[in-house]
């Protein structure tokens, strides 16, 4: 799921913005956190906090592919992560659905997710 090469959206001496496949984990046995080989890819870090690999500063489950940021430095790791915990940090999401619904429709999704209440907001837009 990995491949052999990372794709790289944004890079700087404090972090990388990658994109992760889908069905890749982020964290745990067989995930990208534990992909040495892959994440050496990277530039490294001269900054004094470099961490000794770069960490996913957050999670996005495995079966959802998109960018995720991973911190080169212990700065960055506390930074991020705490921006993430404390919802400064706005995700979006993309979805293919099978279904009609008119350009510029909106509304709440009441389903559960993973067998948990799960309530999303969606908008229709052009694909």
């Amino acid at each position: 799921v990995l491949g052999a090469r990372l794709r790289v959206a944004w890079e700087d001496d404090s972090l990388a913005v990658i994109v992760k496949p889908q069905g890749c984990a982020t964290q745990g046995k067989g995930s990208l956190a534990r992909a040495d080989w892959l994440l050496r890819q990277l530039r490294p870090t001269a900054a004094a906090d470099a961490l000794r690999q770069p960490r996913p500063t957050h999670r996005l489950d495995a079966g959802t592919g998109g960018l995720l940021v991973l911190a080169k430095t212990s700065a960055a790791l506390r930074t991020i992560s705490a921006s993430f915990a404390e919802g400064r940090v706005q995700k979006r999401y993309r979805a293919l659905v099978r279904g009609h619904l008119e350009m510029g429709e909106e509304g709440v999704c009441e389903e559960p997710l993973y067998g948990k209440p799960s309530s999303s907001r969606y908008r229709a837009a052009a694909p």
